[in-house]
């Protein structure tokens, strides 16, 4: 099998995998109303790295005056299916939950550990 075929068919899998667990994510945020549970900070990274991404199949295509950059479907539809849902996930974090997060400013105040307490102690609102 050729390198570029199996690249290209591994590129493939990650796309199909890629779909039903953002969508699984985007869907299981908006039923509890709040992007707890994941960093926000690794989806701004993935953002990233999709935009990028997209943005060097864009200059290549300008440089090389064509757009054979374009036709690696994977690669652009991994691109742009990162970049979709990470607006849309950044979207539910910082406008549409923005208040279902503020429940870790009012627990980390009662984490701080002392000579009473420990560093294991749970406080009593998280044991529900």
């Amino acid at each position: 099998i050729d390198v570029v075929v199996l690249i290209n068919l591994l590129f493939r899998v990650s796309l199909f995998s890629s779909f039903p667990s953002n969508l699984f994510q985007a869907i299981m945020n908006y039923r509890r109303k709040s992007t707890i549970g994941w960093s926000i900070i690794n989806i701004q990274l993935d953002f990233t790295g999709g935009a990028f991404s997209f943005l060097q199949m864009l200059i290549l295509s300008l440089r090389d005056g064509n757009n054979d950059q374009f036709s690696n479907v994977p690669k652009l539809g991994l691109s742009v299916l990162s970049v979709v849902f990470d607006i849309l996930f950044i979207f539910q974090h910082y406008v549409l939950y923005k208040h279902s997060n503020d429940w870790k400013q009012e627990i980390t105040a009662d984490l701080q550990p002392t000579e009473k307490t420990g560093l294991l102690d749970i406080p009593e609102q998280i044991k529900g």
